[in-house]
């Protein structure tokens, strides 16, 4: 995990210099995210002089308290239109459709002693508009 991390952090340091310099590309983070145990990672690249597109990766490393466990992913591809400004810069309408899955075990003893193990998993697929700057 910590190669993995490494990783990361230098490819997306590599990608923010890169970005500087192009102005077409741009990577994006939450730097709280890993306090609750979640990690984004946003790429957008302008297409034209007010279209671009972004998408975004997000990984929930999840809950591990006794015998449950709940982690899961999703991504999300996103087209903005820049009406007064130039891409990657000033306010955006967005179109954003996602997909996410999830998943939960759990295990718990019965009556005779035996253990037994839930598992349950959720996808949705949703999209939606967004606005911002």
């Amino acid at each position: 995990m910590k190669k993995l991390s490494l990783f990361l952090a230098c490819f997306m340091l590599t990608n923010i210099i890169f970005a500087q310099s192009e102005k077409k590309n741009i990577v994006k983070t939450n730097i709280l995210s890993p306090l609750f145990r979640t990690f984004h990672l946003n790429y957008e690249r302008a297409f034209t002089e007010k279209v671009s597109g972004q998408l975004g990766l997000m990984y929930f490393a999840g809950l591990d308290r006794n015998d449950t466990k709940f982690n899961g992913f999703a991504v999300t591809p996103e087209v903005r239109l820049y009406p007064k400004g130039t891409a990657l810069e000033g306010f955006f309408l967005g179109l954003s459709p996602r997909y996410q899955s999830f998943k939960l075990e759990s295990q718990t003893t019965d009556f005779n002693g035996n253990t037994v193990t839930d598992k349950a998993t959720l996808s949705s697929i949703g999209a939606g508009l967004v606005l911002g700057g």
